[in-house]
């Protein structure tokens, strides 16, 4: 692209285009307590369920079906046909199915060709402008994800310097139209310019557009998203983006629980529910959210927990892991009529060992927000 066109183009996407007229986070609504409490009892059940079989490969009719379907024409019959070959290991085949597709025009198609050269996959010599003007085929046949890689390029260096400013209007065209990592790689990029401005008025147009992406990236479930948007809102002094307020981080910590999201995100939420910051103080909620994040540490390969603990002795002899959910989980799957009175019995036990479980958390993992003064 000449000089001239990438001119226009940056100027298209200017702060004055996205400003929000009303709060862009309120269809992120907030989950009442019940919801909470059927949420986390329906994810220990779901824990508890035999795991799926593996999923079955395509019978040979099925692959010759696609062939079939891929000689009439049909770019997804091929673009199929690419996943099925690439699964098998064979990735030269692989890609050759995804040329196919490319070359009538598929929008997919095109940007796997434009990865194949970018990865140097599948016979292909790695060619950074090649890849360039397959990605830009690709995003104009329809396919957002192609725009999308056109500012990775620029934003990850892959010509030989990092250049935002570059990847900006890619990004921006992507996220317009549709592709949900590319909002929040928007957002990212005028947060940045806020945090860097040199007056009030550029720093306030920055801080718009930051709040406006990031905010639809959350609403498509962008969990970084997601996150950069709660550290904001519980942040008390840094007020960059928005000003501390806890109630909205707790409607966006509720829908990343909402979404698996790990024990960090778990344990902040039981924090919340303790002490009732943004919500009304639930300590049953917070019993069982604090029991979860312990058995969710213990998953997690990357931390150096288990349960065997001897800081966690006092929950073990009290037998509130397993016996406990096991009944939980019993009490909520027998289709009472009013489910939430068994829930909350159960509740009332893990409450004991509520003061221990939160002790241990703050003690080695957390630090509660300040509520604003």
């Amino acid at each position: 692209m000449n000089d001239g066109m990438e001119r226009v183009m940056s100027e298209r996407y200017t702060p004055e285009m996205h400003i929000p007229e009303t709060d862009p986070l309120d269809a992120i609504p907030f989950v009442p307590d019940a919801q909470m409490l059927l949420m986390i009892a329906e994810g220990f059940t779901k824990e508890v369920q035999p795991e799926p079989p593996p999923p079955v490969a395509p019978p040979p009719l099925s692959v010759e079906a696609l062939r079939m379907a891929a000689a009439l024409g049909d770019t997804e019959a091929m673009m199929q046909l690419g996943v099925i070959t690439g699964r098998a290991g064979d990735r030269p085949g692989a890609v050759a199915w995804y040329r196919r597709a490319a070359d009538v025009g598929n929008g997919e198609g095109l940007f796997c060709v434009g990865r194949a050269y970018l990865l140097s996959e599948g016979g292909y010599a790695k060619d950074v402008q090649a890849a360039m003007a397959w990605y830009k085929r690709s995003g104009d046949a329809g396919h957002a994800e192609g725009y999308w890689g056109v500012g990775e390029i620029y934003d990850h260096g892959r010509l030989g310097k990092c250049d935002a400013d570059a990847a900006l209007p890619w990004y921006t065209r992507a996220a317009d139209a549709g592709d949900v990592k590319s909002m929040r790689e928007v957002g990212d990029y005028w947060l940045r310019k806020a945090r860097k401005a040199p007056d009030s008025a550029t720093r306030e147009a920055a801080r718009v557009q930051a709040l406006q992406w990031l905010a639809r990236a959350a609403l498509h479930d962008d969990r970084r998203a997601l996150n950069t948007l709660v550290d904001a809102y519980e942040d008390e002094e840094d007020n960059t983006l928005v000003e501390q307020d806890l109630a909205v981080a707790i409607r966006l910590r509720q829908r990343l629980f909402a979404l698996g999201a790990g024990w960090e995100n778990l344990a902040n939420l039981a924090v919340f529910y303790e002490q009732g910051y943004g919500c009304h103080a639930n300590e049953a909620i917070a019993a069982l959210l604090y029991v979860h994040v312990l058995e969710e540490m213990e998953k997690d390969e990357s931390e150096d927990f288990s349960l065997d603990d001897p800081a966690l002795l006092p929950l073990r002899e009290r037998t509130c892991f397993e016996a406990h959910r096991e009944e939980l989980c019993t009490l909520m799957g027998r289709g009472e009529d009013d489910p939430f009175n068994f829930l909350l019995r159960g509740v009332a036990r893990l409450s004991a060992d509520h003061a221990i479980a939160r002790d241990y958390m703050e003690t080695r993992f957390f630090v509660p927000p300040r509520a604003r003064a």
